[in-house]
């Protein structure tokens, strides 16, 4: 008998579903049933029980005037506004806003995150490989009481911080002593100790059958013999 075609999305109805609904949430943008059944290589419009489930996922939006399907995000963030309004009610509840999370919701949200992080009311921290963001909290200094974007230091902050001396080891060596703590580190460099010189192994001459047939002795250096007028 012939063998069902191998799609990589399974046969088992619930295996499918959850790929559906994977597929529906990469797609990002309200689709029709038809383009994602060919896009997933799922028969939702030939599985009345398989559409059944994937309509009623509480991840799946069903449209009727457009009689499209889209991916139900966490939060509905479609706008720069509503995205400063969702960071501050992650902040008061003591936390920052994944980027992942937020793309979820709004797949074109970096611009908006980075003019949010210009005018200074978010706090953005980045990937050091390649300075994505990653994470965005809000900045509860205003622009107007003082604030701004973190990357811009006072320069009187700047002044006492370069104005600050540190003080030679011998003094830190001497107070950490005085306070019984034991240093971690110290400046000294340990010399590492050359170990004695390992004997020269004797080799042993096997090949004694040559002094025999040839009169070769193998245990003294080689001399050519001198030529013969």
């Amino acid at each position: 008998f012939s063998q069902p075609a191998d799609t990589g999305v399974g046969t088992h109805i619930n295996t499918q579903l959850v790929f559906a609904v994977r597929k529906l949430k990469e797609h990002g943008n309200p689709i029709r049933l038809e383009d994602l059944s060919i896009q997933s290589g799922i028969p939702l419009d030939a599985n009345p029980e398989l559409y059944d489930l994937f309509l009623n996922h509480d991840r799946v939006i069903h449209d009727p005037k457009t009689n499209t399907y889209s991916y139900k995000p966490d939060f509905n963030i479609r706008n720069k506004e509503q995205l400063l309004t969702e960071i501050t009610r992650h902040y008061k509840r003591g936390g920052g806003m994944s980027v992942k999370v937020i793309r979820e919701s709004w797949p074109s949200a970096l611009p908006a995150i980075e003019e949010l992080a210009a005018r200074g009311d978010v706090i953005v921290t980045r990937t050091t490989k390649d300075n994505t963001p990653r994470m965005v909290f809000l900045n509860e200094v205003s622009p107007d009481q003082g604030g701004g974007p973190v990357d811009k230091v006072l320069a009187e902050f700047q002044d006492i911080w370069h104005a600050q001396k540190v003080p030679d080891e011998d003094i830190i060596m001497s107070d950490l002593q005085s306070l019984e703590i034991a240093p971690k580190f110290s400046g000294g460099i340990r010399k590492k100790k050359k170990g004695a010189a390992k004997p020269n192994r004797r080799i042993k001459i096997t090949n004694t059958h040559l002094n025999k047939i040839a009169g070769i002795d193998l245990t003294k250096d080689y001399v050519p013999a001198p030529a013969q007028k």
